[in-house]
């Protein structure tokens, strides 16, 4: 009896102190859990919640900051279109987090940290890596499509199987970075004032690239493609051109290069025949408004001359009709650069409403090109009959100005044809 009863009070104490303890841990828990990391599961469950109700994507101001070492795996960040709508990063720490295959298209990551993180197949269409730091993280077939990287921490990084397209890398630490085999499709990449020193650019498409400014010591450029760089006071000591295509690169005031280096890299560039055919172009763009308007005054003269009751005839009456025809492509082509757009898609990236007009523009144009054509082979058909009609009866003297007639809307039929031709839609 006074063995079991001695038992009892033992028990208590210890089935008390299980509970009390238990108790601490589950409150600790709570609090971990209300003023630690954010998980996985909150982070989708917000952005569903947001995309629901066409909210702003800010999981800083709902989270914080801290999103380091945590499993992000195949997350969508990605905000809506509007400007006002890009899903808010700002200063986000990614550090050492697994954040393959996640998609960042169009959010504000200006500061983030990427340092150590797995980024392998992420995708960052139009995002804003202004000052990101990139240390250390693995960028296996990342896609950075036309990302901003302006002064972004990349040095030692391999982007060598990433997409840089349209991609700026403006004041961007890329020290001893290798980007050869980067795909870059287009023209006008950005490297202002960047730190290029014993970077790796082998083979890589960088025509029309900018590099004012820029560090590239001892930079391999050997077989790449240069094509009206800038290399405008660009630091070149002991970078490697070899092989390179820099027809009409400009050098002038790059420091860095020997008297002979220099007179070789600018005999190969040949930047004044460039500067010689920019001249030309832009005399001939800046007559062809004036012999255009000239053009279809004489023909509208000729037309109201010809059409005149006592002088009417089906074939004057026809090339009007051509020429009104013709005139068409024109108003259209018109209209595409009033809205902004250009017949090249690259150039319409950064705006919405130019990247509708060139997707309309890309269904017209065959249908334009097609009239173009119709109009020239009508209109010298026209002509043939008149002159073979005039030679039967010997009468061609006294029709003179109705040969010209004809022969004017045969050149504005080509006229038309050629400018379509010349705005043909473009990658």
């Amino acid at each position: 009896m006074l063995e079991q009863r001695n038992k009892a009070p033992f028990a208590v104490r210890v089935q008390s102190f299980v509970t009390v303890l238990g108790l601490g841990f589950f409150l600790l828990a709570c609090a971990a859990t209300a003023n630690g990391q954010v998980t996985r599961k909150q982070i989708i469950e917000y952005a569903e919640q947001c995309k629901a109700q066409d909210q702003r994507l800010n999981l800083i101001g709902r989270f914080g900051t801290d999103f380091s070492n945590l499993d992000l795996n195949g997350i969508d960040f990605r905000g809506m279109d509007s400007v006002d709508a890009r899903t808010i990063l700002v200063d986000a720490d990614f550090s050492n987090s697994n954040l393959q295959d996640a998609q960042f298209g169009r959010a504000v990551l200006d500061g983030a940290n990427f340092g150590g993180a797995d980024l392998s197949r992420a995708s960052f269409f139009r995002a804003s890596l202004v000052e990101c730091d990139f240390a250390g993280a693995n960028l296996t077939d990342t896609v950075f499509y036309y990302a901003d990287f302006s002064n972004a921490h990349l040095p030692g990084i391999d982007l060598s199987r990433c997409v840089i397209t349209y991609s700026s890398f403006s004041g961007a630490d890329l020290q001893s970075a290798t980007l050869s085999g980067a795909v870059n499709l287009y023209w006008w990449s950005d490297f202002t004032r960047a730190n290029l020193e014993n970077a790796q650019l082998t083979g890589l498409q960088l025509n029309g690239a900018r590099f004012r400014h820029a560090n590239l010591k001892s930079a391999n450029l050997t077989n790449t493609q240069l094509k009206q760089a800038d290399f405008f006071d660009a630091d070149l000591t002991g970078a490697n051109f070899e092989n390179a295509n820099v027809e009409s690169a400009i050098f002038a005031g790059a420091r860095g290069l020997n008297d002979a280096t220099r007179k070789q890299l600018e005999d190969q560039a040949a930047r004044w025949k460039f500067d010689l055919e920019n001249k030309i172009n832009e005399l001939l763009s800046a007559s062809y408004i004036p012999a255009y308007g000239l053009l279809l005054g004489c023909l509208g003269w000729l037309a109201f001359r010809q059409n005149k009751p006592a002088r009417r005839g089906r074939l004057s009456q026809l090339a009007v009709a051509v020429n009104c025809s013709a005139l068409l492509p024109t108003l259209a082509v018109i209209w595409l650069h009033n809205s902004g757009a250009s017949t090249t898609v690259q150039f319409n990236a950064n705006s919405d409403a130019a990247m509708s007009a060139w997707s309309t523009w890309v269904g017209i144009w065959p249908l334009f090109l097609l009239l173009a054509l119709a109009c020239t082979v009508v209109a010298a058909i026209l002509f043939l009959v008149f002159v073979f009609d005039r030679l039967k009866n010997r009468s061609m003297r006294n029709h003179w100005l109705h040969l010209v007639h004809y022969l004017l809307t045969i050149a504005h039929c080509l006229f038309s044809l050629q400018l379509i031709g010349a705005n043909f839609p473009s990658a």
